[in-house]
């Protein structure tokens, strides 16, 4: 999931459990015909007309989708010109596949995302998958999920490889996760020219069941060891709660 806004010159790149879809809720009130958004379908569409936008997400998004797909296929195929959507289909879309394929806004528009401490984002990407995708009669132990996480550390699991490119961070700016709303007027209001007015819905934060997960100091450990680019890079300790 990403932002390209041609109108206001930014890009914006969606890390797992960071707030993203909230986030781009709140964007997608300011975007123009032109701009660029892939974002969940949870979302409010974008308020402009199917095919007159390179939105993704627009107001006839189930429909949408299905057309969206043949046109995908056919441009794989070489039998339709690319549009320039297609070049941001798939889920958290990496900033290496973004400055390959948009060069020049890469360049010249500001590029930001949203961190969080790294233990605390895993923890909760966990709790997510348990109460939301996985078996609810299996659901995963910490364990397994950790295990999955080492094996596919750069297909989701880790925000360190979404943002950085060969080991480099490479935003221009960076939102703090507990300091969400006030680090993001920041960056519109005096980095963007955006008349930001704080409002960002909740999503997915009803999802959750309000069940005690146990968290081992063991977890912790293998947390720091997958995740230690991202730790170091940040000097991210153990939240209190999690102790």
């Amino acid at each position: 999931m990403a932002i390209i806004s041609h109108k206001h010159s930014f890009i914006f790149i969606h890390c797992r459990k960071t707030a993203g879809t909230s986030i781009e809720a709140s964007l997608i009130r300011y975007l123009g015909n032109r701009d660029i958004i892939k974002t969940g379908l949870e979302n409010e569409p974008v308020k402009h007309p199917i095919f007159k936008t390179r939105n993704i997400t627009t107001k006839f998004p189930y429909i949408e989708k299905s057309i969206k797909k043949i046109i995908i296929k056919l441009s794989e195929l070489g039998l339709v010109r690319t549009p320039e959507w297609v070049l941001l289909n798939g889920s958290h879309i990496p900033a290496k596949k973004i400055s390959e394929r948009f060069k020049n806004p890469w360049q010249n528009y500001l590029k930001f995302c949203v961190i969080r401490n790294t233990y605390d984002r895993v923890i909760s990407q966990w709790r997510w998958e348990v109460n939301n995708i996985r078996n609810k009669t299996n659901d995963i132990s910490l364990d397994r999920f950790l295990d999955e996480s080492k094996k596919d550390i750069k297909n989701g699991y880790s925000s360190w490889y979404t943002y950085t490119i060969d080991g480099e961070p490479k935003m221009d700016d960076y939102i703090n996760f507990d300091n969400l709303n006030h680090d993001l007027k920041r960056i519109l209001n005096k980095k963007i020219g955006i008349n930001f007015d704080g409002w960002m819905p909740k999503k997915k934060s009803n999802t959750r069941r309000e069940e005690e997960f146990e968290i081992k100091k063991k977890h912790l450990r293998r947390i720091e060891s997958i995740h230690k680019n991202e730790i170091d890079h940040w000097n991210f300790d153990v939240p209190g709660h999690l102790l």
